[in-house]
């Protein structure tokens, strides 16, 4: 792809004026992404992309931020997902209601919403992927075949400090003696959050990593679209 010919085309104002929310949004993530890919370059390699490519690299900057800028300008629409919740207000209350499910189910959901990491994952998560030190999760995220590091909030390590009461002696964080798996099952999770009114038009086990997806997006919280990417180590394409 000619790049300079495609962000010459970008930089044109009244093309830019042209695009819908629709479009827009793509665009800016592309450009985030190899923003992103040009950092993670080591010093000598960037340095001598730079170089070569100094203007490419300046429109690149200007037009992610103008796509940015845009996007502020749309109204802001309710994101119809059925398997989330992308509400706030809304996601806060059910946070609450999960605050009193018992034993390790609670836990589990309790911290996936802490974490947004993916529901496999963490059912597979071991005590020896934890590092209380560093607090931070550091595991193979097997979906992408890569390693994932995840910061851990106050509230997450005190998660997790419950759950050693029950499992620390286990090599699985949520280790069930009753299940072939050897951890508990998405369908225990499931089962506390339907016996507490949430149907599956709003609430998946899944849908934790969409729910805090959309509400960084949808909320403006200035999160770079490539910082939240990675967040969810999502595969860059």
């Amino acid at each position: 792809m000619n790049w300079e010919r495609w962000l010459d085309w970008r930089l044109d104002k009244q093309v830019v004026q042209e695009q819908d929310e629709d479009d827009i949004l793509p665009m800016v993530r592309a450009l985030n992404r190899l923003e992103a890919e040009i950092r993670r370059s080591n010093y000598k390699k960037m340095m001598n992309f730079g170089k070569k490519n100094f203007s490419m690299v300046k429109k690149i900057q200007k037009t992610a931020e103008d796509f940015r800028n845009l996007l502020k300008e749309f109204p802001k629409q309710k994101v119809v997902n059925q398997s989330a919740i992308t509400d706030i207000e809304e996601y806060g209350k059910f946070a609450y209601e999960m605050d009193s499910v018992p034993h390790l189910s609670g836990y589990c959901i309790r911290l996936l919403m802490h974490t947004a990491i993916r529901e496999g994952a963490m059912l597979n998560m071991k005590w020896s992927n934890i590092d209380f030190k560093k607090k931070q999760i550091i595991y193979t995220d097997t979906k992408v075949n890569r390693e994932h590091i995840v910061p851990l909030s106050k509230q997450a390590i005190e998660i997790l400090k419950q759950i050693q009461e029950h499992t620390a002696h286990q090599e699985l964080i949520f280790y069930s003696p009753s299940s072939a798996s050897g951890h508990i099952s998405p369908q225990a999770m499931l089962k506390q959050i339907r016996s507490r009114g949430w149907s599956g038009d709003a609430v998946t086990v899944h849908g934790f990593r969409a729910s805090f997806q959309t509400i960084c997006e949808e909320e403006e919280l200035e999160t770079n679209v490539a910082i939240l990417e990675m967040c969810l180590n999502h595969a860059v394409k």
